[in-house]
């Protein structure tokens, strides 16, 4: 993909959803290289913040970029519309500390990026093709697992919380058409019973009924209506795709996350963004030297047989609790590849049977042969899952 800026300047203006006081927000074009970059119009001599992980910090309930002194709070929704786009040069300038709230969703700052017109430079622009599988937890059942994935880049998101709500999953093929018509509209959201809480907290002053949709007891909206049925788990893959904008790159690969936040999607951009700058993701908590974050789940990837512990099954499926199968694709890749090869795609899995907390995983693996392995894991005699393999390197 060529790199992309908007051909004309652009505008929107209107109140942060937490902090409540009205900003505007200018989109300029900007050459290639430069990448996505905020700049705080309201403080005189302060820098460039880029839309890259490194410059995030914790905030409450939403993204937040973070350079010296100057802060921009609130930049999910705009980023996400800005890879949806497909832009990846832009010059931002806001006047406030928080970007407008607008209607909830990225549906406003899609179409004022569309309105500015777009211009494609020579050269392609700054991509990481997935060679090998990357994963993070939160320890609390909370996970998102990065796979290698040709054709594009694909999200998958399961919202789960528990009976307050009903389940929902949505997996999307990222397009700019799919971006405007299945993700971009889905608006941000709160429960009934966290409004008072939020409100206490400094937070949602610039929320309305109609930015917002205030989950009542039965599910449904209060004083308002779902565009979607399962539009509170799009906006949270809304959100999943504004924060792995972090990365700095275009994705080719599949993401599959589960209960995920702003925090668990900004450490797997973190980790995306050091494999496209060239080094290995670092070691955190739950992150093992190749980049397979299955340390905490007891998951040691140079074996060939492991006992899965209980935190790894924390919240998959409550009630239920089973191995997911990301995690099981990512040993088997690990069993066949070794520590030299890199995977480039999973050709065939079949999952035969479940794995449950306290069962043994056996894992057999071919050697590489011509770039191509089958692996399987095992319950006793029992084939839990199989799958054909494809590295980068051949060590035939």
């Amino acid at each position: 993909m060529p790199a992309r800026t908007i051909a004309r300047e652009g505008r929107v203006e209107g109140p942060g959803l937490h902090e409540g006081v009205p900003t505007r927000v200018v989109f300029r074009p900007a050459p290639p290289g430069s990448g996505i970059r905020f700049r705080r119009s309201d403080l005189p001599g302060s820098g460039e913040i880029p839309a890259l992980a490194r410059y995030r910090e914790e905030r409450p309930r939403r993204t937040a970029l973070v350079r010296e002194r100057a802060e921009v709070h609130t930049v999910e929704h705009l980023l996400a519309a800005v890879w949806g786009r497909g832009l990846t040069d832009l010059d931002i300038e806001v006047d406030g500390v928080e970007l407008p709230g607008l209607d909830g969703s990225a549906r406003d700052f899609y179409r004022a990026l569309v309105d500015s017109g777009v211009v494609e430079a020579p050269g392609p622009a700054p991509a990481l093709a997935l060679d090998r599988p990357l994963s993070v937890t939160d320890g609390r059942g909370a996970w998102i697992v990065a796979l290698p994935h040709q054709g594009g880049f694909v999200l998958d998101y399961t919202l789960d919380y528990g009976r307050e709500l009903p389940k929902r999953r949505v997996a999307v093929l990222v397009t700019e058409d799919t971006f405007r018509d299945e993700i971009a509209p889905a608006r941000t959201f709160c429960l009934e019973r966290e409004a008072a809480a939020l409100t206490a907290a400094g937070l949602g002053r610039g929320a309305s009924y109609e930015n917002t949709l205030v989950i009542g007891g039965d599910g449904r909206p209060i004083r308002n209506a779902f565009r979607f049925e399962d539009e509170l788990c799009r906006h949270k893959l809304l959100d999943l795709l504004g924060d792995l904008a972090l990365a700095g790159v275009r994705l080719e690969a599949r993401v599959i996350a589960y209960r995920s936040g702003h925090a668990l999607n900004a450490a797997m951009a973190k980790q995306l963004l050091e494999l496209a700058e060239g080094s290995s993701p670092g070691p955190s908590p739950s992150a093992s030297p190749r980049g397979m974050v299955l340390a905490d789940a007891g998951i040691d990837v140079g074996a060939r047989t492991f006992r899965p512990v209980e935190t790894l099954f924390a919240g998959h499926f409550p009630g239920e609790p089973l191995l997911a199968g990301a995690f099981e694709l990512a040993a088997l890749a690990a069993a066949a590849g070794g520590p030299e090869a890199a995977l480039a795609a999973v050709e065939t899995a079949r999952f035969r049977r479940v794995v449950r907390p306290g069962e043994a995983l056996s894992l057999e693996a071919t050697a590489p042969l011509g770039g191509r392995a089958r692996a399987r894991a095992l319950v006793g005699k029992d084939v839990a899952a199989e799958a054909s393999l494809r590295f980068r390197d051949d060590r035939s």
